[in-house]
This record gives structure tokens, sequence and C-alpha cells, in this order.
């Protein structure tokens, strides 16, 4: 059947109920469709990737062309409305950001005279099905409206509830309130999206994370810390804190205690991913003061380490430094600060803490690149390091960020950057000259919100040709330091912009 104009055309509507276990699939074909949730969690997979979950009541808007598969833990209970489109409703349909959830307090009445009329029913009762059909799509596009004006607020109010969980380890009541009068389900989506984790898990994560640093003090007992992290009981504390570990807080607190120094400013953030704190740091280039270098040596003879961490260093140096404590060397240019952090979890003996670690970034870097996706489709971005009088353009032969923004989350890379390591200008001009209208840039100084409106609105006056552009600044504070820490910042930073920009990134002519 083809429709024309505005059309739509109800087909049918199908009871699904199925016992616990089993799943329902259903192949791509050129039907819409409208999902009905009738339990209390329904999970629904779209096209082998894409997974969200309803809850009773609500529905879900699934376009034509693709194909999806409906779970629960227990038993599958749901009603599927199928249709077709034609006309500015079919572009308005296909055009809807996935997934729109939301409720009409109708359908529950309408339900049974749905399942029970098709599109070979009485015209006049097929006429009040087409009736129901144009009131659901009605308020499926009314809800991707409304959902899309109140995302970038519900982003930062996730942001402020996320920052809360950090730095009071609770779940406030001031969260509970939004999420009654948003939409529980969209605030928990939008939470969910923004750190790859339920409140729950997150908070979970937070404390125990937060519970490293206090057990590697030795002035702090297992029941000191977990009850600054919120946990009244420690046994339990101590019971989840092994179940996700895979070590005791008693066993871990002893390994963590180790003094290191840090001879690379870099490695300080990959200690800090395993909870501890270096007994000593070195500034940048130190070694390369000759004639203040014995003091240094003493500064970290005082420090009294148990072990020394260090980049390539010349081999009378490593000598001196092993007469303070055990060396150790990493060239750390050459591989990844995965691995770097791997081997750091094995010299101390916390593997499964790195282990742990490592999962959490895999899962927000999965959540970070599905949303880049959505938004930014294959849209090529240049990369630049902004400095005080100095702009760095990051290509792709150079781990440091092609790795993680390149690789991992799957920015685009023009081909202006697949040329390059790095390249330093010192106008925001001589980027421009590049062929690439996007641009991400990285604020490797504490920039004011003035400076990088600013840059943003010099970018654009720049690439003024017509086409559409877009940038956007992530405020790192300082210099990138290639180490866990700053990636776990930057992929943070990174996924709340993408969630609090109100048009999707479109790519250039």
């Amino acid at each position: 059947m083809t429709l024309r104009g505005n059309g739509l055309h109800y087909i049918r509507t199908e009871a699904i109920e199925l016992p616990p276990g089993n799943v329902f699939k259903q192949p791509s074909d050129d039907w819409f469709r409208f999902i009905v949730c009738l339990q209390e969690k329904l999970q629904i997979s779209i096209n082998g990737k894409r997974k969200y979950s309803l809850k009773t009541g609500e529905l879900t808007f699934l376009p034509a062309g693709c194909s999806y598969l409906l779970s629960a833990g227990m038993e599958v209970k749901a009603a599927i409305l199928s249709f077709q489109a034609g006309g500015r409703v079919a572009e308005a349909l296909k055009g809807l950001a996935h997934p729109v959830i939301f409720r009409l307090p109708q359908i529950r009445n309408w339900l049974p005279e749905l399942q029970q009329i098709d599109e070979n029913s009485e015209l006049a009762e097929h006429c009040r099905m087409q009736s129901h059909l144009f009131t659901i799509v009605s308020a499926c596009l009314k809800a991707e409206k409304t959902e899309e004006e109140e995302k970038p607020e519900l982003a930062r109010f996730v942001l402020h509830i996320r920052r809360r969980m950090l730095e009071q380890f609770d779940l406030t009541l001031e969260m509970e309130s939004l999420a009654r009068s948003s939409g529980s389900s969209r605030f928990y989506r939008v939470f969910r999206e923004h750190t790859g984790l339920s409140p729950h898990q997150f908070l979970t994560k937070a404390r125990l994370q937060a519970s490293l640093r206090l057990l590697a003090d030795p002035g702090v007992s297992v029941t000191k810390a977990a009850h600054s992290v919120g946990y009244s009981d420690e046994f339990y504390f101590s019971r989840l804190f092994k179940k996700r570990m895979g070590i005791a807080p008693t066993e871990y607190a002893a390994k963590a205690r180790t003094r290191a120094a840090v001879l690379c400013g870099v490695f300080a953030g990959d200690l800090e991913a395993l909870g501890m704190t270096p007994c000593i740091r070195l500034k940048k280039n130190w070694d390369k003061d000759i004639a203040g270098r014995e003091g240094v040596m003493e500064q970290l003879r005082l420090a009294n380490p148990e072990v020394i961490l260090s980049g390539p260093i010349p081999e009378e140096l490593r000598l001196a430094l092993s007469a303070i404590a055990p060396v150790r060397e990493y060239d750390w240019h050459r591989y990844s600060w995965k691995k770097r952090l791997a081997q750091f979890g094995e010299l101390f003996g916390l593997s499964g803490i790195a282990e742990q670690w490592l999962s959490d970034f895999d899962s927000k870097s999965a959540n970070a690149r599905a949303l880049l996706r959505e938004r930014c489709a294959d849209t090529p971005f240049l990369l630049v390091g902004v400095r005080k009088g100095n702009f760095r353009v990051f290509g792709t032969q150079v781990k440091k960020l092609a790795d993680l923004l390149y690789d991992e989350i799957g920015f685009q890379a023009p081909p202006a950057a697949s040329r390059i390591g790095f390249m330093d200008a010192k106008t925001l001009c001589e980027v421009a000259k590049l062929e690439c209208d996007h641009v991400l840039f990285l604020m490797e100084y504490p920039a004011s919100e003035e400076e990088c409106r600013r840059l943003e609105e010099e970018w654009g006056m720049l690439k003024a040709d017509g086409r559409p552009k877009h940038s956007f600044c992530i405020r790192l504070d300082e210099p990138f330091n290639y180490n866990a820490t700053m990636h776990e910042t930057l992929l943070e930073q990174i996924v709340y912009h993408l969630h609090t920009e109100n048009e999707v990134v479109q790519k250039s002519p």
C-alpha cells in the first residue's frame, strides 16, 4: 500500500506473552511500530546493538527497517502496534532521536479493541483505530520535542548529582524529587547515558573508589574508611570491597601503602587510579638541572621510598637512584597508558584494582562511543590543544590523544589529521587553514567561560563560508597528561558536552 500526504495506516496490534527466559525477535520490515510495556521492566535491543528498558505503561517508537528483540528477567508481556506512514508524518518519525519513551493514559483502555481490530476489519471500526493511531503518533512527536528541549537541563542536573555523590557519597532527596518531576525513566536513562551506570551502581563505584585513598593512608582503619564513604556496617563494606576489587580491604591497604617516588609526573595519575599517592613527586625536567641535582637526590633520600618510578634516564643517574631504592623505568611514550596502568597494578600487587578500573573505563568509553554516533555521525573533527599563546593540533600519528578520541571513542579524523603527529601554531588562523569545519578545543589551562565562548566565535568567523560549523571546548585546566586519571576526566567532559548540545552535528557537504 502506498501512502500519500500525511497518511497513517493502522495495520494491527499483537499481544506478546512469553515464559521467563524466552525472547521475542522481530526481523526488519517496512512497518513502523509502537511497543507498549505491560510489565515492570522490559528490555529492548534494536538492530542487535542499542539496548534500553521500559517500565509498565510506557510506550516507545521503533522506526521502519529496524530489527528488535524483547526480553525480561521474568515473563515477557507487551503489545506491539504496527502501522505505515507517508509524507511529512513518515519524515518526522524517521527523524526522531531514539529512543523516544512516553506515556499515554488512554492506551490501557484502547488496547483490548486495538488487539481485536486490524486493517481488514469493518471500515467504521478501522477508522476508530486510525483515530487512536493519530493520537499516539501525536503524543510521540510531542514527547520527543519536550525531551530534546529538557535534555540539556537534565544533563546538567545529572552532572550536579554526580558531583554530590562523589563529594558526599549519598543519594539525595533532590535527585529523587527531580526523577519524579522529569519522569523517573527519563532521568535514570540520561544518568546511565552520561555515566554508563545507574545512580546506585555509580554511587557504589564512587564509594569504593574513594575508599581506596583512605585505606592507603596508614592512619585510617577499615572501619573508619567504611564510615567515611557512607557504609555504617564495616563488615558489609569489606564483603562488597572484596567482591568488586578482588582483594580484601586489609590486604589492599598493606599493598597500597608502598612508598613510591614518582620522577615522571605523568605516572601520578596512574597511581591515583589505584588509590595511591606518591611519597614524593618531582617536577618536569628535574634531571636537566645539573646544579640542583644533588638537592633533589637528598629530597629523595629523605622521602625514604621503597620503589622509584621513572621514565627513561641515563645509566649513571639510574645507578645513583638505585642506591636509594629499586628503580623501575618505563619508556611511556612507546606504548598505551592502559598497559602501563596494568603494569603498575602488577608491580604493587593490585592487578585486580587496575583491571576493575580499566573495565569501568571501557564501559564509559563504549557509552561515549554510542552517544557520539548518535550526535555527530561521521563528522570529522580536528583535535586542538589550547595553551596560553599556543595551539597544538593533534594528529593520528602520535598516540596521546588520537588513541582515545579517534581510535577508541570514534571521532572521525579529517585527512589533515592523518598526515601529522602534532602541529603547533601561534594563531587560530593557522589552524583554520587546515581543511576541516569542526573542532574540539582542549583547554589546557584554567580558561574562563568567556575565553571559551570567544574561541568558538573566532573559529566560526574564520570558517565563515555558509556551511554549518561546530566547535566546543573541553576544560582540562592543566596540560594533558597521558595517564589514567586524565583520560577519565577527558572522557567525562566529552560525554557531558555531547549531552548538553542542542543540535545533532551533520557532516559538511
